[in-house]
């Protein structure tokens, strides 16, 4: 069997989407006569293993110029690797499915969903984001989704053609959306269980104090991703309301922010609080350091507005750590499986910093008693994610 692979930039942009693509490539090729990889940008251990097939790059990162250009660009080459190469199956992520309706063939298609925005949508105009910044996020974000659901239903009615859902959560929006229900199969997003598992705490503690330059006092709370989407600055206010419920921790924000009005809001928080001495904004984490990062935590805390299937929720769990998320795209499915399933955060509302601070300060206090324990070996690994992909594809085509 020979699979097509058209993935989004694999170096550029190494969000959840990029990295689970990278590891679809890296894994399919072990189960299949043949597996190409199509992408604008592709590092090169993928390409011992796999035969690597360049696409030109989009145009902009902006949504949704992104994702048009980057499949007008390379329909062509498209064209000639269906001829050249004749793949029984072709994978595509999001909206890069679209290219199932450009090239009618008899193909079986694969449209990987990381995400809908459904949650987004209801949440984004309250995000404290000002002039242009919040016209050109409340429109991309608008315009994206409605591009997607559409694009989503309409090729669901190509035959051959189905979806796969990263959580439960993602597949119900595409149904809610009028999405067929029966071209919607739930595969949950796996991770390489050999780097992330429990490692001594003592040890990723120094390490960190290390690396990032820091003092690690009392307990030590991270969060990963910097965005109104992520909830950062509903973070940042709990962390207040949580020096009132317990004297002393060190929260450790890691990520890059795209928006310069919203950095200067979060940092405008931090010194309206007085948190300068707890909480640390300390930029993108590197991947090697990501085990010892969740590691060294006691608590991980995700309060974002939406979700695919966050990889950070998956890999601190592996990690043995505690996490806190909120009950958006697959972090209660990944909850449930650790056996933990009461640290859910629920939004009733916009602004929920308040009751996250009660939780924290409630996990943190029977985490330091033994109370809770995270079943990390639940956590679906890479091998167990491509094994589901693989059953897929021989269900759909054969």
């Amino acid at each position: 069997m020979r699979v097509a692979h058209i993935a989004p930039p694999l170096k550029l942009w190494r969000g959840g989407m990029e990295r689970v693509a990278a590891e679809i490539s890296r894994h399919l090729s072990r189960f299949c006569d043949e597996s190409l990889l199509l992408s604008s940008e592709t590092p090169r251990d993928l390409c011992k293993d796999i035969r690597c097939i360049g696409l030109r790059p989009p145009l902009s990162e902006r949504e949704p110029i992104q994702t048009y250009s980057y499949l007008l660009l390379n329909r062509g080459i498209l064209r000639w690797v269906l001829k050249r190469y004749k793949p029984d199956v072709i994978i595509a992520h999001g909206p890069l499915v679209l290219q199932s309706l450009l090239i009618p063939s008899s193909l079986s298609w694969i449209g990987v969903v990381h995400g809908t925005y459904s949650s987004e949508i209801r949440w984004m105009r309250h995000h404290p984001l000002r002039g242009a910044e919040r016209i050109s996020y409340i429109t991309s974000i608008a315009l994206t989704y409605k591009r997607d659901m559409s694009l989503y239903k309409a090729v669901t009615n190509i035959k051959g053609a189905s979806l796969v859902a990263v959580s439960e959560t993602t597949a119900m929006e595409l149904i809610e959306y009028g999405i067929r229900r029966d071209r919607i199969f739930v595969i949950l997003n796996g991770i390489d269980k050999n780097r992330f598992k429990p490692l001594k705490k003592d040890l990723s503690r120094s390490l960190l104090e290390k690396k990032l330059g820091v003092r690690i006092k009392g307990s030590l709370i991270t969060s990963l991703g910097v965005s109104p989407r992520k909830g950062t600055h509903v973070l940042i206010k709990s962390l207040a309301y949580l020096r009132k419920l317990k004297k002393e921790f060190t929260a450790l924000i890691g990520g890059k922010p795209r928006r310069k009005g919203y950095l200067a809001h979060l940092i405008k928080l931090t010194k309206m609080y007085k948190l300068e001495g707890s909480v640390h904004m300390v930029g993108k984490v590197e991947e090697d350091l990501l085990p010892s990062f969740y590691s060294a935590s006691d608590l991980v805390v995700l309060p974002s507005y939406n979700e695919g299937a966050p990889l950070t929720v998956a890999e601190a769990l592996s990690c043995g750590t505690p996490v806190i998320a909120t009950n958006v795209g697959g972090s209660a499915d990944y909850l449930r499986l650790a056996g933990i399933p009461e640290l859910v955060m629920p939004i009733t509302k916009y602004d929920f910093s308040k009751d996250l601070a009660i939780k924290t300060a409630e996990v943190l206090e029977k985490t330091e008693s033994g109370e809770i324990k995270v079943m990390h070996e639940n956590i679906p690994s890479l091998n167990e994610m491509i094994q589901k992909y693989i059953d897929l594809i021989e269900k759909i085509h054969f």
